[in-house]
């Protein structure tokens, strides 16, 4: 059961995290997509010059993203049900911002380190990263809240 839900609230979550990042670079008239950045890279590595990715990379990129947010569901979980949060929007927030934390920093290092990084404006990239992930995390705190009537009994199962 903890396993579905995990799944559902990750997607839920990284659907909603991944629509606002959308409408900030739409705002910002910036084509910096996460899932294509994703593909990207992982295509072309050290020679990511270009912003578009095969349509086979596109979809790997897609599938890891989303497997990232249904982790990111399942270690939230795993936070409640070994009571090292309580289950309430708040927790859920703070968690969103060490997520984003965790995420902007990754996508810093990577920027950093990247023999050829993109164009991007890094203020407005990890911005919205970061915005991202408290959506993230507050969506899947209200959608565990609509499919499990008792969230912190779920037994997460360790492997």
């Amino acid at each position: 059961m903890s396993i579905l839900i995990s799944l559902v609230a990750g997607i839920a979550g990284t659907f909603f995290m991944t629509l606002l990042t959308e409408l900030i670079w739409l705002i910002f008239r910036k084509p910096y997509h996460v899932v294509r950045t994703l593909s990207v890279i992982l295509e072309k590595g050290k020679h990511a010059r270009t912003p578009t990715p095969t349509p086979l990379y596109y979809v790997i990129g897609t599938i890891l993203h989303y497997a990232i947010g249904v982790g990111f569901a399942y270690l939230y979980l795993f936070a409640i049900d070994a009571r090292i949060i309580s289950f309430s929007l708040f927790p859920a927030l703070i968690y969103g911002v060490l997520l984003g934390i965790i995420a902007m920093a990754g996508w810093f290092i990577f920027f950093a380190v990247h023999k050829f990084p993109l164009a991007y404006v890094l203020l407005i990239y990890l911005g919205a990263i970061g915005a991202g992930h408290i959506l993230l995390a507050a969506v899947m705190y209200y959608t565990i809240q609509l499919i499990s009537p008792q969230p912190v009994a779920l037994s997460i199962p360790v492997c």
